[in-house]
């Protein structure tokens, strides 16, 4: 058996209406806010694909230049190894600890450690 409800509807234009205190609007008018969102949706990706395409451009430049300093230090480096004799070196305390002192050379950079008891025998 059917039953019958008394609905309130208020049409208020042509797209909106409210049928108990609920809107619906018009299809018309529902495509065109889907639009407006998938337009938006369509600048935002445009403005995501420009800033990756910036940050690889940035990445790519950042590394080139990590590269050129790298390389700079490294042929630095080679061009200072002339130590060639454990009398060459000109060693200087780069450390001390508790049990061993560190020394490093001013002209190859190489690394030595002694222990705190062979250092005053």
């Amino acid at each position: 058996m059917k039953e019958v409800k008394n609905m309130r509807v208020e049409i208020v234009d042509e797209d909106h209406i409210w049928v108990n205190n609920r809107q619906f609007i018009s299809l018309k008018r529902f495509g065109e806010a889907k639009k407006d969102v998938a337009n938006e949706i369509k600048l935002l990706a445009d403005k995501n694909k420009e800033l990756a395409e910036e940050n690889e451009a940035l990445k790519v430049l950042l590394k080139n230049q990590l590269n050129e300093v790298v390389d700079s230090h490294l042929t630095e480096a080679l061009a200072n190894k002339i130590c060639v004799e454990e009398s060459d070196h000109e060693w200087e305390c780069c450390g001390v600890s508790t049990g061993e002192s560190h020394y490093r050379c001013k002209k190859c950079g190489a690394y030595k450690t002694y222990p705190i008891e062979a250092i005053y025998r």
